[in-house]
């Protein structure tokens, strides 16, 4: 859902990749959004399931409620790729070898997530089904790899090294969204979710930071619990290094309509107060970043 094209940069051919606000350069921060895209193009008649349960995968809207930060300063990574196609949130290798029945790949990471079928590209949906009648051609899939995937995760080294080569600081914010109830877990889902891998990925002050600011927006808040930050917040989070990366879960019920995957009457309320805490963060890194180069604030 981009509401100002003015704004919109495509970064490969297919028009997969894009980036927001690539002109807003005075913070050192960046935005992603890996998981609500939604062109299901490649949907064909070797899936298994109907278009409603593939889509109760994705985080439906968070581009929406995202949409228009770019107008206020800051930059949007994006991609309008089906997670269950390509989750750019996952490492190169978690690739399942047995969803494809001529894949050559080599060096495979074993994860948990590959072992439940939720790897680079998915093999089952939310309720541990099959997503496909037959096996994949690995050719296919492997171009998603060096078209989208590539392309997302060098913008983000790229700005992480820019940005490092102006201020000691730069901060990374992964977006995402969770459903109000999750297999397997005990308790009741919190609201928003603040992930930094245990403090690996992020500084305690500025978790907390981000956390307080939910906190009085009226938000049940949850640090690390049920999700603790994924493949981009831990692989790009590096705090002694002046590298802050936190992941941010919000719980799909404030917002949509789960069943349905509509907009709810709070996705307005909830869109604001993002916009508002993103107002603070900005005054939080003006605060906190020592700038090289004093122009660039001016």
């Amino acid at each position: 859902m981009i509401n100002n094209t003015n704004s919109l940069k495509y970064l490969n051919k297919k028009k997969t990749i894009y980036l927001l606000g690539e002109n807003n350069k005075r913070f050192p921060i960046l935005l992603t959004n890996p998981h609500s895209g939604r062109d299901y193009s490649f949907y064909d008649n070797n899936i298994k399931h109907n278009l409603k349960k593939l889509r109760k995968m994705e985080d439906t809207y968070i581009d929406a409620l995202l949409s228009n930060l770019d107008n206020n300063g800051l930059k949007i990574l994006s991609t309008t790729t089906p997670r269950v196609f390509l989750d750019l949130n996952r490492h190169q290798k978690e690739i399942d070898k047995e969803l494809f029945f001529n894949c050559d790949a080599k060096d495979i990471k074993e994860t948990r997530n590959l072992k439940s079928g939720y790897g680079l590209f998915f093999s089952k949906n939310h309720n541990q089904e099959p997503i496909y009648n037959k096996k994949l051609d690995w050719n296919s899939y492997r171009k998603k790899i060096d078209e989208e995937y590539i392309i997302f995760h060098n913008t983000i080294e790229e700005f992480i090294n820019f940005e490092k080569g102006r201020n000691n600081n730069f901060y990374l914010i992964d977006f995402h969204s969770m459903p109000s109830k999750l297999n397997g877990y005990q308790s009741s889902v919190p609201e928003i979710c603040i992930g930094d891998n245990f403090g690996k990925s992020s500084s305690v002050h500025f978790t907390k930071f981000i956390c307080d600011r939910f906190k009085d927006k009226g938000f049940v808040v949850a640090r690390n619990a049920p999700f603790s930050g994924g493949y981009i917040t831990q692989n790009y989070g590096s705090p002694n290094q002046g590298i802050f990366s936190i992941q941010i879960e919000i719980r799909k019920d404030l917002y949509l309509n789960e069943e349905n995957l509509t907009l709810n009457e709070n996705f307005f309320e909830i869109k604001n107060k993002i916009f508002e805490i993103c107002e603070e963060l900005k005054n939080y890194i003006e605060l906190n970043t020592s700038y090289f180069d004093k122009k660039r604030i001016a």
